[in-house]
């Protein structure tokens, strides 16, 4: 039962796994589970919702702040905690969740994730449930930025769980592809350089099939995936890359625009990082040369350009020109 979710719950679909005169002890432990759960989902419909929202994600360290996002609801209220609270209690009395040593977050075994996500298929609410789960941590989980490490890292084990089960709904799909940028970004940041390539390339693949090869949010997937590239020193394969986001760039947000310039000083730190000083130093002097007139002078960006460019002559990989150019790189929620 330590192989993969799919090949578990697969299991659970067999009645032939046994010899014939152990058919029902076979399927004991299925049909107590079912009998169980679709008396809650009689008696109780909300806790029965609970629990198969808890199901898509990690099993262990499950956080209230997750289970309790309200997207399309009013802002929860003391009624609404204390149904919270008492859908737990029944989740509780038939073992299907217990508490960890944090009050606010639970864990389950993983055949009660897969039996009832079994049961959701069998009754054709899997994707539904499915994209209510996406909402939620769409919803939930914040940026890579440094202040938001904390509900990240609480977080970052249930986009991990997201990351096997992509829905089919489009508008769901779009805020999966963030879910998985965003993921993307805080492995990065934490120097998960595998997790970070998978969810940055699943985050371009989606949101190039729902968004378009050029729309912004997918070339900002791609620079993730770039960023991934430079830390891991593959510095070509990043260069490749930024040259097909800045020339995307200039062509449909301008050779002025903002973004246009990040993708010409983040350009311009790949070239450096490969020895090749000409071509950065003269890359850089046009963003910072631009950055002055559509930023203005005192702007922060401006000035790490201006910096950099002035630090490049000395054409040397010493820590405070290290330094300058880490400054370039730019990421964007």
């Amino acid at each position: 039962m330590e192989q993969s979710r799919a090949s578990r719950t697969s299991l659970l679909r067999r009645h032939d796994l046994l010899p014939s005169r152990d058919a029902e002890a076979n399927n004991s432990v299925p049909l107590t589970w079912q009998i169980s759960f679709e008396h809650i989902y009689k008696t109780r419909r909300s806790a029965a919702e609970l629990l198969s929202l808890m199901s898509f994600c990690d099993r262990l360290a499950i956080p209230e702040s997750l289970l309790r996002v309200k997207v399309d609801e009013p802002s929860s209220s003391a009624d609404g905690l204390l149904d919270f609270e008492e859908d737990v209690v029944v989740l509780r009395s038939f073992s299907y969740v217990s508490h960890t040593a944090d009050a606010q977050t639970w864990e389950m075994h993983r055949l009660v994730q897969d039996a009832t996500l079994v049961w959701l298929e069998g009754h054709g609410r899997l994707d539904e449930v499915r994209e209510r789960f996406v909402h939620h941590l769409h919803t939930a989980f914040p940026t890579g930025q440094f202040a938001d490490w904390p509900v990240c890292r609480i977080l970052f084990p249930h986009a991990k769980s997201a990351a096997e089960q992509k829905p089919v709904n489009p508008s769901a799909l779009i805020q999966w592809a963030s879910v998985m940028y965003h993921s993307a970004w805080y492995a990065l940041e934490q120097g998960d350089l595998n997790d970070a390539l998978g969810m940055a390339t699943a985050a371009i693949t989606a949101r190039s099939q729902q968004l378009g090869a050029e729309h912004e949010s997918t070339l900002w997937s791609i620079a993730m995936v770039v960023s991934t590239y430079r830390s891991q020193g593959r510095w070509k394969e990043a260069e490749e890359l930024e040259v097909k986001v800045m020339e995307t760039r200039v062509r449909v947000l301008g050779g002025e625009h903002p973004d246009t310039l990040t993708s010409m000083a983040n350009l311009a730190a790949t070239y450096w990082n490969q020895g090749r000083w000409k071509e950065a130093e003269d890359l850089i002097s046009e963003a910072a040369e631009a950055s002055g007139r559509v930023l203005g002078k005192p702007h922060p960006e401006t000035l790490a350009r201006t910096s950099a460019f002035h630090q490049i002559g000395r054409h040397d990989d010493s820590q405070p020109v290290k330094k300058w150019w880490r400054k370039l790189v730019s990421k964007r929620s």
